[in-house]
């Protein structure tokens, strides 16, 4: 088994279970810095439905065996790829792409 399923399935998990693990980081500690530094290392609750393929089919064939068709492979690379570009993107947009004092519309006020 290649090590490269394992690397995969703990990118997705972790990438899928992102706003459960802001949470909890989040109750750790009130402060703002450590807040900004969550923020940036975890994805958003919206970004989460583009990691489950790859954790599923990550699974499926770490565990389980190899799937049949090679596609299923191809698709699941495609959607952690979409998600881990929309994550970056959120970073560099929630850093640099707003005014001083706006906030994202999923952020609360």
């Amino acid at each position: 088994m290649p090590l490269v399923y394992w690397g995969y399935l703990l990118i997705s998990v972790y990438g899928a279970a992102g706003p459960l693990i802001r949470r909890w980081l989040f109750k750790l500690s009130q402060v703002s810095w450590w807040q900004e530094l969550v923020s940036t290392f975890t994805a958003p609750g919206y970004l989460t439905s583009w990691f489950w393929p790859m954790a599923l089919y990550a699974y499926y064939r770490t565990f389980v065996g190899p799937l049949e068709f090679k596609i299923w492979e191809e698709l699941a690379e495609l959607t952690l790829a979409v998600g881990l570009l929309a994550w970056v993107y959120y970073n560099i947009y929630a850093r640099f792409g707003r005014a001083k004092g706006q906030t994202l519309r999923h952020e609360r006020r």
